[in-house]
């Protein structure tokens, strides 16, 4: 989806988060992730006014999520086995 220069595709979004999460999380942390992108959304709107185009990557909203400490974060992360 475009808004004013904010692109941001939901549905890639959880579908990367269908890869990355155990099936009974996924209702939840989508949930959890609609509810976040419009702050996301709302934030990348104010960068707009400075800028010519902002675009929302899944990095951002990695980011985002961890500013604010969500709590499922742990799921939307890929797990680096060190």
């Amino acid at each position: 989806m475009t808004i004013k220069g904010i692109v941001l595709d939901v549905k890639e979004i959880v579908k990367v988060l269908k890869c990355k999460c155990n099936e009974e999380r996924i209702e939840y942390i989508a949930l959890g992730v609609e509810k976040y992108i419009n702050r996301i959304l709302d934030e990348a709107e104010k960068q707009v006014k400075d800028k010519n185009r902002v675009i929302v990557t899944e990095n951002d909203i990695y980011d985002i999520l961890e500013e604010r400490n969500v709590p499922f974060l742990e799921f939307l992360k890929p797990k680096n086995n060190e």
